[in-house]
């Protein structure tokens, strides 16, 4: 996940002291930085694994971000300039680079790293011996706007703002002398502000500086899917986050608001006019090998179990002019949210979709729906379930405090 899009660093907007905040690929564990080190904890039991403390004796001035590869012992430690390969088990670096201008963000996976700076997105390949294979030019990217799905895409900003790059990428990593196939995506005219990826890269959305619309396209066709409506006023965009079934998307900004959308139509289907499991099919994920060494944080293969999602009663709301809108502004013809939930205002936070926690629901109902898990750079965490039938207001099923400042 980026940074929030603010003009100060994130960590100055809050008491707690946390820098970053980053989900790991399959939404079971998050690790954050802090002015003291990191932490890697599990999101369901909620508890701490790992912890690092730096002092004036460490080799880590100021840790600024982090991102987790999976489930695995092995973290990526960005320091200004400075990106490396941790490992959680040793405390002990496993690869280096390093920067001529300060590292805005980075994203992982078995194969490959990715690292972007003001201008520049670096990628290299991973496991099992790192090495660089290209670089790309990008504009002004001071909120490291990056996302992978591994082994299938990689989205950044081009060249032009508002623009995304977007590469096609193998199961193996392709000669420095053969860069992976690519296209680009005019997604907006004034600059992003978030650029994701579904779960299996078919889907990309993306926001601008406005923070009014998020975007949906198709990356095999590269056309766009959905135009959705956060709202009318300017806003910073926190977050975006699809669920695992590529259904839904939610949305969270500096209001203090997470908003839902549904991807479907009333059918059941996609909204475009291709086939969901058709495109999927040459996305399916391959068997991901070596491994990374073995250690307490290092967990045996599982499945995460998400229930199934029938195509939801509660559709988006549109205008009542919508049927006019060839004749209208485009504010008439966006898609709006059609569920929200809401936390305290001027907390920096991210969102995704995860399982209900070990806890008695408010309702029988929602042990059979996935929830809205927001984690916010207080050290709070709430999770929300969603009324399929009637949409609104999410309802507030849980509430935790993983981290406190004095600890």
């Amino acid at each position: 996940m980026a940074l929030p899009p603010v003009k100060q660093p994130v960590w100055s907007l809050n008491p707690s002291g946390i820098r970053h905040i980053s989900l790991n690929s399959s939404t079971t564990c998050f690790a954050i930085t802090t002015q003291a080190g990191y932490r890697v904890y599990s999101i369901n039991p909620l508890v701490e694994r790992a912890r690092f403390r730096q002092d004036d004796t460490t080799r880590f001035a100021r840790l600024t971000a982090v991102e987790m590869l999976d489930e695995t012992n092995l973290l990526l430690l960005v320091d200004g300039q400075r990106v490396t390969v941790w490992d959680a088990a040793t405390e002990k670096p496993y690869a280096e680079w390093e920067f001529t201008e300060n590292v805005t963000g980075v994203k992982v996976s078995r194969e490959r790293i990715v690292i972007a700076t003001m201008t520049k997105v670096h990628l290299h390949a991973f496991l099992p011996t790192p090495a660089h294979l290209q670089t790309y030019t990008t504009c002004a990217n001071p909120l490291g706007l990056l996302s992978l799905v591994a082994p299938h895409a990689l989205a950044f900003p081009a060249v032009a703002p508002g623009q995304v790059q977007l590469l096609y990428l193998s199961t193996t990593p392709t000669a420095p002398s053969q860069p992976p196939p690519s296209t680009l995506i005019p997604a907006h005219t004034s600059a992003l502000s978030h650029v994701v990826l579904s779960p299996s890269g078919r889907l990309l959305a993306t926001a601008s500086d406005k923070g009014t619309l998020i975007r949906v396209f198709d990356t095999k066709t590269c056309h766009k899917t959905h135009e959705l409506r956060r709202g009318a006023d300017k806003a910073s965009i926190y977050c975006i986050a699809f669920n695992p079934a590529e259904t839904r998307v939610c949305v969270a900004s500096d209001k203090g608001t997470v908003h839902i959308f549904n991807l479907v139509n009333p059918g059941g289907g996609p909204s475009d006019r291709s086939s969901t499991s058709s495109r999927r099919s040459s996305h399916n994920p391959p068997t991901v090998t070596p491994s990374p060494p073995s250690s307490p944080l290092s967990t045996s293969p599982r499945t995460i179990s998400i229930p199934a999602i029938a195509a939801p009663a509660a559709q988006n709301r549109s205008s009542l002019l919508s049927s006019l809108s060839p004749y209208l502004p485009k504010y008439f013809s966006s898609e709006w949210s059609f569920a929200h939930c809401r936390i305290p205002p001027d907390i920096p936070f991210v969102c995704a979709f995860a399982p209900l926690p070990d806890v008695q629901p408010s309702a029988p109902s929602a042990l059979n729906k996935e929830a809205i898990l927001i984690l916010c750079y207080d050290g709070s965490m709430y999770w929300f379930t969603i009324d399929d039938t009637r949409g609104g207001d999410a309802r507030r099923e849980a509430y935790r405090v993983f981290f406190k400042a004095d600890e």
